[in-house]
Order: C-alpha cells, then structure tokens, then sequence
C-alpha cells in the first residue's frame, strides 16, 4: 500500500460507517456486517491495544533507566546489589 492510499484510524472508521451503517444517531450506530468482519474488527483493535501497551512499556522502561542515570550524578551505572560503581557507561 503506498503512502498516498494510507488513511488515518478516524478517517477509516468514518468511511466504513458510512459504507455499512443501517441506522445512525448522536448514541449508536448500527452497522451491517458479517460476524467475521465484526470478529476482524475486535481483533484489529486487541493488536492495537497491545502495541500500544507495549510501546508505553518500553518508554517506561527507558524513563526510568534515564532517571537511573541521571541521579548518579555523571554517566556511570551503579550496582543496587552490590552499591559500588562500575566502569560501565551509559550509551545513548
């Protein structure tokens, strides 16, 4: 798919709502699709849930070693078990 036939969520969503929609108000839509397509659609959003998890993780996980870094009070890693510093030091 190139990058000109891309859409956004929001604009996907709205196009196939349009596409399927039986009746539409401020509260509900009611759409026609085939069980598959529903069980497509809640899988799509579980994959996205879960990356979305996981990227937060991974920012997490680096804010917390930068926090590491930073209240050593230069660039080198200290050992919690053993509370001695090493010579290692941290890359970015």
């Amino acid at each position: 798919m190139s990058s000109s036939t891309r859409m956004t969520l929001g604009a996907y969503i709205d196009k196939f709502i349009e596409e399927h929609a039986i009746t539409k108000s401020d509260d509900q839509v009611i759409l026609d699709v085939t069980s598959e397509e529903a069980e497509e659609l809640g899988l799509f959003f579980i994959r996205g849930l879960c990356g979305w998890m996981q990227g937060l993780k991974h920012v997490r996980c680096l804010r917390q070693l930068t926090q590491t870094v930073e209240m050593t009070g230069d660039d080198e890693l200290i050992d919690e078990d053993e509370e001695e510093e090493t010579d290692k030091t941290f890359v970015n």
